[in-house]
């Protein structure tokens, strides 16, 4: 089995240089590793180790950058890491040994932050609400995911390349910083009708969460695009709130839920989704 490490990369280069740093640094060394420019320059990249493949991808966002990635990548399997995540050892091994049952068409694990500041209180508290910065945690034992209810993480996602065919990300609803949102679950969700999507404790990268990222008016953004997405795609649940994280801890939050999936219901169906199978 092949696996290749796609790395997609949108200049931020001290972060890079970690990301391919652990991608090189596995006990079960990568196949290929490949880092997906999707900076407007690359004149200020650092050098890379010559084990890196570097791709060029001139659209904007995350999609095309994982798409140019999927088209580049020569392995079986394709595990992405986002450029500010972190893997240990043993996450290319833990992908792999998932890979080894043939019904298994994706696979990933939990995404667990790396605070570089003391985060609001509310991200302590409650899942939900980290969940929007990217984070995942789904608990200590390896299981199928419902596709309803469940999905991986983008950061921390490894695909089986015979089972996509034509299949590629698509973007769900627009998200400034990233371009469109959503895509990590609406592949999840096409792949699940082919076969089982795994989620493997052991298969773990650490998030690092910028300071920009925690402030209250970047993350109910994030919360407005994200829960607009889950409308769209129909069918994604909304989580239920315990009254102390109704009212204590993710009031700004929770409107900013309540008015995405407001705006998410006066939109029609994402154009493409689930339509390039």
């Amino acid at each position: 089995m092949r696996i290749s490490v796609v790395i997609p990369s949108s200049g931020r280069w001290a972060l890079l240089e970690d990301a391919v740093a652990s991608a090189l640094a596995q006990d079960r060394p990568a196949d290929d590793v490949l880092v997906v420019d999707n900076s407007p320059a690359w004149a200020g990249a650092p050098r890379l180790p010559d084990a890196v493949q570097v791709v060029h991808e001139d659209a904007r966002g995350v999609v095309p950058a994982r798409n140019r990635g999927l088209i580049a990548a020569t392995g079986d399997v394709v595990a992405f890491l986002d450029d500010d995540c972190l893997a240990p050892r043993g996450w290319l091994k833990a992908i792999e040994g998932c890979f080894h049952d043939d019904a298994v068409v994706a696979a990933g694990g939990p995404v667990r932050p790396l605070w570089t500041i003391p985060p609001p209180r509310a991200l302590l508290h409650s899942p939900r609400a980290r969940s929007y910065l990217g984070l995942l945690d789904l608990g200590a034992r390896r299981k199928p995911l419902d596709p309803e209810r469940e999905h991986l993480v983008g950061g921390n996602l490894a695909i089986r390349r015979s089972a996509l065919g034509a299949k590629r990300f698509v973007g769900v609803h627009p998200m400034p910083g990233t371009g469109t949102c959503a895509e990590d679950t609406e592949m999840a969700r096409s792949l699940a009708r082919r076969g089982v999507v795994l989620y493997e404790p052991e298969a773990w990268v650490e998030h690092r969460i910028l300071p920009e990222k925690t402030r209250w008016t970047t993350l109910a953004v994030r919360v407005f695009c994200m829960e607009a997405a889950n409308v769209r795609l129909d069918g994604v649940p909304e989580q239920r709130l315990s009254l102390p994280q109704l009212f204590l801890w993710e009031g700004g939050l929770n409107a900013a839920k309540r008015l995405g999936r407001l705006y998410g219901r006066w939109l029609a169906p994402a154009a493409g989704v689930d339509g390039d199978d």
